[in-house]
């Protein structure tokens, strides 16, 4: 079935976003440089929150035949969600990480108070000083 560009755009309204991106693609194969294409393909990648192809299909269409105002504007929407993400993953990361590192702090104050007379003592204090240290720079990172 060869589409056209009425019925990628009508999947698109009826929020089958995956198919619309399908046919706008097939669209995309016989034209490649189609602006209007180029556009729509990047609003549904973005609705789709695919935000590295949508920013790819924007970039491309602003370098090969130039953009609107509307192009622009969806360049910044997935440049915001992007970095939303982003922060909202490193915020993860950090709590995974002090999730390890802080029990990890916690047995080696334990350990430097009831053993600080076995000959094990440098060993477990400096177990104490790492640990310390890398909760720091969990901290200090996020």
């Amino acid at each position: 079935m060869i589409e056209t560009l009425e019925s990628a755009v009508n999947y698109h309204q009826s929020g089958k976003i995956s198919r619309a991106i399908t046919a706008y693609k097939k669209i995309l194969r016989n034209n490649p440089n189609h602006g209007v294409i180029l556009s729509y393909l990047g609003l549904a990648c973005f609705e789709a929150k695919k935000f590295a192809e949508a920013r790819g299909y924007l970039i491309r269409k602003l370098n090969k035949v130039g953009g609107s105002s509307e192009d622009f504007n969806l360049l910044g929407l997935i440049e915001t969600e992007f970095n939303n993400l982003l922060q909202a993953h490193r915020w993860k990361m950090a709590g995974l990480k002090l999730l390890v590192i802080l029990p990890l702090l916690v047995v080696s104050t334990w350990l430097v108070i009831k053993k600080r007379k076995s000959d094990f003592s440098p060993l477990i204090f400096s177990f104490l000083i790492s640990t310390f240290f890398e909760t720091g720079t969990v901290m200090h990172q996020y």
